[in-house]
């Protein structure tokens, strides 16, 4: 099920939906999900253009060797292999012979 959520404002992005972190977390506990306590992924904003290069190598530096080591890419990045993903799985449905 797909529901809109209308923006407040007239110039709202409304192919976004933000949320707190703890409502899902505390849905998850009562279900005893796999990612009780844990997050996904994390949207970072830099304010200064010229330490977006450091980020990827601090955040690594931080994470290494844990628990939840990190993957950090630009935003560019993650969405060109959502594409190259979405490419490779064309690829091997195309190569199933027809039925």
């Amino acid at each position: 099920m797909r529901a809109h959520v209308p923006g407040t404002e007239e110039n709202t992005d409304e192919n976004q939906f933000f949320f707190h972190w703890d409502y899902l977390n505390e849905t998850l506990k009562k279900r005893q999900g796999l990612w009780v306590d844990q997050v996904g992924f994390y949207v970072v904003g830099v304010a200064e253009p010229e330490l977006t290069a450091r980020w990827p190598l601090a955040s690594t530096k931080v994470f290494r060797n844990s628990l939840a080591e990190t993957l950090t890419e630009t935003e560019k990045a993650f969405q060109q292999g959502f594409v190259a993903m979405t490419g490779a799985i064309i690829s091997t449905l195309r190569s199933f012979p027809s039925w």
